[in-house]
């Protein structure tokens, strides 16, 4: 049965080559660039059997004059939705990949603002 790690999987495969860093879990202390993270999210309260639940956070580096780059958070995150939206199904999987979604996260990490899309995958295998 497919599980959280396998849509973690599959949405990092969609997204690995965007042009932007892309890192599965959580980014290294040091990455002082722009970058994407994939993560599963798990949450037993809403927990439905083979609908597994992963965050893609995009963190775009805050401009000196500390305002959001808005811009360049709409480009990435146009990039990433139309990344998902266009893939082709995974193969040895049905899967459906619904946005259930999305916010501007500003103090998510220092020196950087965060926007987070959440992404369920009705997954079978």
């Amino acid at each position: 049965m497919a599980d959280n790690f396998d849509a973690e999987e599959i949405i990092y495969n969609i997204i690995k080559s965007c042009g932007v860093t892309v890192f599965k879990n959580r980014s290294p202390r040091d990455q002082s660039g722009e970058h994407i993270i994939v993560r599963s999210v798990v949450d037993n309260k809403m927990e439905v059997v083979n609908v597994d639940q992963t965050a893609v956070n995009i963190f775009i580096v805050k401009p000196k004059d500390g305002m959001v780059n808005r811009a360049r958070v709409k480009a990435v995150r146009t990039l990433v939705e139309g990344l998902i939206d266009n893939a082709s199904k995974p193969a040895g999987y049905y899967c459906v990949i619904d946005q259930s979604f999305s916010a501007l996260l500003e103090d998510a990490k220092e020196g950087f603002d965060c926007f987070t899309i959440r992404y369920e995958l009705t997954l079978n295998t």
